[in-house]
């Protein structure tokens, strides 16, 4: 997760941030 900021460095922090929680989200919907 901590690698978006090397393959999307055009990211600000809010954005990332806000992708993994997105992406945080979904794998735990994955677990339910």
């Amino acid at each position: 997760m901590k690698n978006s900021k090397k393959t999307n460095p055009d990211h600000s922090d809010a954005t990332e941030r806000d992708l993994d929680v997105m992406q945080v989200g979904r794998m735990l919907q994955g677990l339910n």
